[in-house]
């Protein structure tokens, strides 16, 4: 516990030996900064070229309200 009483978070023995293991070899271990990621969430998703020829989302369909005569199973 700290000194506020809050119980400290502590990691299982085979975790923090798979976090060594992992960063030892230059993988990518949650939790701490991935350099490959970084670079590859900065692109844009689509390249310019391509960006102004992709379709527009077509429009979502009217909804009707039903009329408060309508009975539930006419909603199916």
């Amino acid at each position: 516990m700290d000194a506020n009483g809050v119980p400290q978070q502590t990691e299982a023995p085979i975790y923090s030996a798979m976090v060594e293991r992992w960063a030892a070899a230059g993988r990518a271990v949650p939790g701490r900064y991935d350099s490959e990621w970084t670079a590859l969430i900065r692109r844009p998703a689509w390249p310019a070229e391509h960006r102004d020829a992709l379709p527009s989302a077509p429009a979502a369909p009217a909804r009707r309200s039903p009329s408060r005569h309508t009975e539930a199973h006419d909603l199916r």
